[in-house]
C-alpha cells in the first residue's frame, strides 16, 4: 500500500465533493424526485455508490493495517453495498 496514499486522499476529496453535490441537488429537487416512481431509489443509489468510494478510500488510509484486514474491510463494505444496490434495483423495476 506504500505509494498509494496520495491517490486515496484524492479519492476521498473527490467523492466527498460529489456526495455533497448530489445531496444538494436532491435536496433542492426533493418534491420533484419524490413525485416520480423509482427516482428516490435511484437518487439514494447514487449517494450510496459515492459514499462507498468515500468509505473504502478512508479505510485504506488507516495507517498500519495488515493487508488481510484491509481486504476483509473492503469485502464487507462491497458485499453490503452490493446487497443494498441489488434490493434498490429490484424495487425500481
Amino acid at each position: 500500500m506504500i505509494g498509494w496514499e496520495n491517490f486515496f486522499i484524492a479519492e476521498v476529496g473527490a467523492s466527498a465533493a460529489l456526495v455533497g453535490l448530489i445531496f444538494v441537488g436532491v435536496s433542492i429537487n426533493l418534491t420533484r424526485i419524490i413525485s416520480l416512481p423509482g427516482l428516490p431509489n435511484r437518487a439514494f443509489l447514487a449517494l450510496i455508490i459515492l459514499l462507498t468510494i468515500l468509505v473504502v478510500s478512508s479505510l485504506l488510509l488507516v495507517p498500519g493495517q495488515p493487508l488481510t484486514l484491509v481486504g476483509i474491510e473492503v469485502l464487507l463494505v462491497g458485499l453490503i453495498i452490493w446487497i443494498t444496490a441489488t434490493i434498490l434495483d429490484v424495487n425500481i423495476l
